[in-house]
């Protein structure tokens, strides 16, 4: 019984972390010259890759997120419909 949730755990993270590099190396290369203008204003790096990182996040989140909200619905007994 631990197996398929191990392998649901286990491509639901491999999926997000494929998601959010790709999210992230598409935001590095179309705002190149947005973080490095926040470098040269004295922002650290922390601070100029934050809003590339917040998005990726989001992004590589969302399908988790999305399923989860029709498990919650399968165990209720209720129609496979979004909260």
């Amino acid at each position: 019984m631990s197996v398929p949730i191990l392998g649901m755990i286990l491509g639901n993270a491999i999926s997000a972390i494929g998601v959010g590099m790709n999210t992230v190396q598409k935001e590095f290369a179309e705002n190149k010259d947005k973080i490095e203008t926040y470098l040269a204003m004295g922002a650290t790096r922390f601070e100029a890759c934050k809003p590339v990182a917040v998005d990726a996040l989001k992004l590589a989140l969302l399908p988790t997120v999305n399923q989860l909200r029709f498990v919650r619905d399968r165990r209720c007994g209720s129609e496979l419909t979004p909260v």
